[in-house]
């Protein structure tokens, strides 16, 4: 079964639309999780491209192929900040310069780590402008990694009753659930 659909009769609803599906459904609440289903098959999508281009990004900086080369090292610097990547090293009391391609491949795997890690929050999520940033700071809604999110999307922010029963729960919850991140509501 599922997911539920209930097209409109042709004739239009008169009134109060009191349809319901074989699981209780009514057609918001059904709007609502195909709405749910349709963000994360975009953010997955999204995402799946995302991790291919720090594959390659590795790849290049690992020298294992030819097709690719890191060109602009100012922006590799730049980015290398953003994720907590020293770029200088002590050596005798003397701040050096890091080697450029050792730069390269600790970007690339701190880029890779954000898609499956197990705790913290996403380390560009920072580069937010500082209002949306606390913003989601206090309501708890800081992206913690990549594939994380996506599938707490789809299973997290649904009834427990689904994961026994196979039903969600209504339209209001999915989407306040999903912005809050929090323990869906039983009732």
């Amino acid at each position: 079964m599922g997911p539920c659909r209930l097209p409109l009769p042709k004739g239009g609803i008169d009134g109060e639309d009191t349809r319901k599906g074989i699981c209780g459904a009514t057609p918001n609440t059904i709007a609502a999780r195909n709405f749910i289903r349709m963000i994360a098959g975009g953010a997955a999508a999204h995402s799946d491209h995302g991790r291919s281009v720090a594959e390659v990004f590795m790849s290049a900086a690992r020298k294992e192929t030819d097709a690719y080369k890191i060109k602009d090292t100012r922006k590799l610097l730049e980015v290398a900040q953003w994720l907590g990547v020293d770029t200088t090293v002590e050596v005798d009391g003397k701040q050096l310069d890091r080697d450029i391609d050792e730069i390269a491949v600790e970007v690339g795997e701190k880029a890779l780590n954000e898609w499956g890690k197990a705790e913290g929050e996403l380390l560009f999520a920072k580069r937010a402008p500082e209002a949306r940033y606390k913003l989601w700071k206090e309501r708890g809604v800081v992206p913690r990694n990549i594939d994380r999110e996506i599938v707490e999307i789809m299973i997290a922010h649904i009834d427990k009753k689904r994961r026994a029963l196979g039903i969600d729960k209504a339209r209001d919850r999915i989407l306040v659930d999903m912005a809050a991140r929090r323990e869906p509501d039983t009732a």
